[in-house]
């Protein structure tokens, strides 16, 4: 398939395609169509118009109604948000300089027309100006890097971006309704980006207030604990989980991810921040130790640890024991456990643990 003016669109991603190639390709096409269809006389561009009217079915021409923005952004990682805004921004901008696109209001309708997404693209621009004509044309949710890149423009150091970061907010909520929930799995996977105190600094009450709104936000809470408890290894996903734990939001998933994460990782991580009731960070300079208040759960986080699959999550037990001394987590049960474990990694702990117990 072709745009309307003969060059091809990209529906497909290989593996080896980088996806911010094929976006500056797509706005490469678009760009110029616009730039084509401004100096088109007035009657041509009324008869498009009036032919753009009729349904779908019987439309004359193929037209550049493509979601190739959307598609390439959905094969980025959203760990790499911020790098992505950076590199799509320089692409926005050098692509119009090139092409002589106006970033006019009129210019990044007809674009935003032909591809919804691409508003996506212009919320990047270094420009406040057409970061905030992108903010406005986002009508419908996208790729999960998509929700994150507007929530990063809650805190843009220009006010009028902000504005227009909370009213795209806004609106994807009003239009929030379908059985599905989207929107809180978006929230949920940006959750790293929501409650980030470095992330606020600029905002002003409108912004935080936007960002509470999301946090509290229906069954996000439900769609974290899916993440992190289903989702595959993925350093997103672990942004998040470490967010969840400094920020003391949403302590209940915990024990879940603990013992039954598919990814090792997170099962160590929460594991370790269970038994460890704290977990220690440091933000500018400063030592923070949030308090985990989940103490009922540690017999039951120590003996799942020591039946778990990964030597490394039965290793934070034992270690743990060790090192506190709490040995009245260990019963008959988690004994016989512990003694069966084989593995070289885990042997001189294990009989150390065994030994402080007369086992």
């Amino acid at each position: 398939m072709e745009h309307e003016y003969g060059e091809p669109t990209f529906f497909f991603l290989q593996p080896e395609d980088d996806p911010l190639d094929c976006i500056a390709a797509h706005l490469k096409v678009l760009f110029r169509n616009a730039v084509e269809a401004s100096h088109r006389p007035t009657s041509k561009r009324f008869a498009e118009y009036v032919i753009s009217r009729f349904p779908k079915e019987i439309e004359f021409k193929l037209m550049d109604e493509r979601n190739s923005v959307g598609i390439a952004l959905g094969h980025v990682s959203l760990a790499n948000v911020s790098t992505v805004v950076r590199k799509l921004g320089d692409i926005v901008d050098t692509t119009g300089e090139m092409t002589k696109f106006g970033f006019s209001e009129r210019d990044i309708k007809y674009v935003c027309d032909k591809d919804a997404m691409a508003a996506l693209a212009f919320a990047t621009s270094r420009s406040g100006y057409i970061r905030e004509l992108g903010l406005s044309r986002i009508q419908f949710l996208g790729p999960e890097i998509g929700f994150a890149i507007i929530v990063l423009r809650l805190n843009d150091w220009v006010p009028e971006v902000r504005a227009a970061a909370v009213k795209a907010i806004k609106r994807l909520t009003k239009k929030d309704r379908g059985p599905l929930k989207q929107l809180a799995f978006m929230i949920a996977g940006s959750i790293s980006l929501l409650i980030d105190e470095r992330r606020l600094s600029r905002m002003s009450n409108s912004e935080k207030n936007v960002v509470t709104s999301l946090v509290n936000y229906p069954n996000v809470k439900e769609a974290i604990r899916w993440i992190l408890v289903n989702g595959e290894s993925d350093r997103a996903a672990n942004l998040n989980l470490n967010a969840v734990i400094q920020s003391g939001l949403y302590d209940e998933v915990l024990p879940e991810v603990a013992m039954k994460a598919r990814c090792s990782h997170r099962r160590i991580i929460a594991t370790r921040a269970i038994l460890e009731g704290k977990h220690v960070w440091k933000y500018e300079r400063v030592v923070r130790v949030p308090e985990i208040a989940l103490r009922d759960y540690r017999s039951q986080i120590v003996r799942s640890a020591l039946e778990d699959r990964s030597a490394n999550v039965a290793l934070v037990a034992i270690c743990y024991l060790i090192e506190s001394n709490e040995l009245e987590h260990l019963d008959e049960h988690t004994i016989g456990l512990l003694k069966e474990r084989r593995e070289k990694s885990l042997q001189r702990k294990t009989t150390l643990l065994l030994d402080m117990i007369g086992k």
